[in-house]
């Protein structure tokens, strides 16, 4: 949302962490995402997006700077990119089942089940990603 009213506070907190996690190879970028929901998360390529109500919910600058790193955090220590890398494996596996599973429907009903329950194994970070970025973005 580039018309938002938190969009300076967030630009100017994110330059903030992102300068603190120097070196990294990506521009990091910071989005206001329209919504109540009390979130953020990283994409690839450096990408950090915050919804509206976690900016709303926020004390203070030093809390917003928290979220953020430890969002930054995911980006440089890797988890973003090894999150990715796990879904394309999952859909390399998914695409070999289905080319090689009988069309019949309880095959097509197994696949449908297995790529269903793969999608979500591979939603979040691990217990010890999230400790990690937990940790690396409090000292950023």
């Amino acid at each position: 949302m580039t018309n938002s009213p938190y969009r300076a506070v967030l630009a100017h907190v994110g330059a903030r962490i992102s300068a603190a996690a120097q070196p990294h190879w990506f521009p990091e970028r910071f989005y206001v995402i329209r919504g109540n929901d009390m979130n953020a998360f990283s994409a690839p390529g450096g990408y950090v997006f915050v919804n509206e109500g976690l900016l709303r919910g926020v004390d203070n600058v030093d809390e917003l700077a928290n979220v953020l790193g430890h969002e930054t955090a995911h980006l440089v220590l890797g988890h973003v990119t090894a999150r990715n890398k796990q879904a394309e494996r999952r859909n390399l596996i998914s695409n070999i089942g289905h080319w090689f599973v009988n069309q019949t429907q309880k095959g097509q009903n197994a696949v449908g089940a297995a790529d269903l329950a793969s999608k979500y194994t591979f939603l979040g970070f691990t217990r010890d990603q999230e400790y990690a970025a937990d940790r690396e973005g409090a000292l950023l």
